[in-house]
């Protein structure tokens, strides 16, 4: 990361010898930060280590602790997207202002500071601080995220072998695996798993073209990857992961990706005809809903429908100032916050809030698309991201926990640094 340039502004003075140490000193908390990036991302979609109610996790430790060491250093990239980086403060800003409005003059303002500091930390710290590293870094911190998923599966998929919900839930917590059987594993949420399964399996295909893991390794991990999505019997990641996956594919195995396409659809064939026997909750859940054309069948479709209707009724009286911060679920007759992220922010912080939001969202989208000509597997990593985060956004309120946007952010940062370089 850091050149012996770059380090010399901050030796002491003196001889060779002391000059010799404050380089070793230096470098020693490199490695330090380095290992913490790595650890970071290895853990981030872990939700077991957390610092009380507060939304504060191991992963968002560790990078707090790179962050305060390329503060130090002077090393933080403050333009993680070059000359776009502007356009991303400013729809940042949007969004944020004007919750910030909307929650003063709604007395939440307190509430504000909790989101607005997750939303920083998620969409602007961790940008700065994943562009401040090399891309020979960032493809270490691709593998790590992956393989952290990975672990998490296996976890899961060893603790249900062996054990029961009631084995279970008092040590890792009742969503690690559900009473009906769905999989949360270490993310803790089903739905979440499945989503940040599917991250996995993208990345997988970009280390997979790239080399960057031994090939039956990569076909291990996507087994692992693969039965956690089932698992999760996420309607909404099944879905979403059935788009991506063949999107990224396609991009990198053109004529491959078709064969595999009609493969697949032959072996599901297959399956369906000779019964072969899927997880339970998998075929209650999501098979039946694909069967029958039937969402309800998928789980809580009609709730989320009903919902997303009324915050599109209430939305008509809040476009300029909105109900605050977290204010929604005090005006809902269902007591809880919309699942569709723009008409949550519509409702709390009124049309600049969805301004910002869609500012944020095009921008990825045309970065993205930008770096298809010169990165394919690049773009294609990053465009399968960008399906599954922007599906979600329409599935699941606020998203600033970092499982969220991080890969995203990593995927496409990574691109950018080839560019710089």
């Amino acid at each position: 990361m850091a050149s012996s340039t770059a380090d010399q502004q901050f030796l002491p003075p003196g001889g060779a010898v002391r000059h010799a140490e404050a380089r070793t000193y230096a470098s020693r908390w490199e490695r330090i930060a380095y290992f913490c990036l790595l650890g970071g991302m290895f853990t981030l979609t872990w939700n077991i280590v957390r610092l009380g109610d507060v939304n504060l996790s191991l992963s968002d430790g560790l990078f707090l602790f790179v962050i305060m060491f390329l503060v130090a250093r002077g090393h933080l990239n403050v333009q993680p997207f070059g000359s776009a980086t502007p356009i991303w403060y400013i729809g940042l800003l949007l969004m944020l202002g004007g919750l910030l409005i909307s929650s003063i003059i709604n007395g939440v303002a307190v509430r504000w500071i909790s989101v607005a500091a997750q939303y920083a930390f998620a969409f602007l710290a961790i940008p700065m601080m994943l562009a401040s590293w090399r891309r020979q870094v960032l493809d270490r911190c691709i593998v790590a995220f992956a393989l952290g998923v990975v672990l998490s599966q296996a976890i899961a998929f060893g603790a249900n072998l062996f054990f029961t919900y009631h084995d279970t839930w008092m040590v890792m917590g009742r969503d690690f695996i559900t009473a009906t059987g769905r999989v949360g594993a270490l993310s803790g949420n089903p739905n979440t798993n499945g989503a940040v399964a599917t991250f996995c399996l993208l990345s997988l295909i970009y280390i997979f073209h790239r080399g960057l893991l031994p090939r039956w390794l990569v076909f291990l991990c996507a087994a692992l990857a693969g039965w956690g999505l089932i698992s999760s019997a996420s309607f909404t990641s099944f879905v979403l992961a059935s788009i991506a996956l063949p999107l990224a594919s396609l991009f990198l195995w053109p004529r491959g990706t078709l064969v595999g396409v009609l493969v697949v659809l032959f072996a599901i064939a297959v399956g369906v005809t000779s019964e072969v026997p899927l997880p339970a909750v998998f075929e209650q859940r999501v098979a039946e809903a694909l069967a029958q054309g039937n969402l309800d069948q998928a789980g809580t479709f009609s709730g989320r429908w009903a919902m997303a209707l009324e915050a599109w009724r209430l939305s008509g009286d809040t476009a300029l100032i909105g109900f605050g911060a977290d204010g929604y679920r005090a005006v809902s007759a269902h007591q809880a916050p919309v699942h569709v992220l723009p008409l949550l922010l519509m409702t709390e912080g009124g049309l600049p809030s969805l301004l910002g939001l869609l500012v944020l969202l095009i921008m990825l989208w045309v970065l993205g698309f930008s770096i298809l000509r010169s990165l394919r597997a690049d773009a294609a990593l990053v465009l399968g991201l960008l399906v599954v985060f922007t599906g979600f956004t329409f599935s699941v309120p606020h998203m600033y926990a970092r499982m969220w946007v991080v890969p995203v952010l990593l995927g496409l940062v990574h691109a950018l640094k080839w560019r710089e370089q």
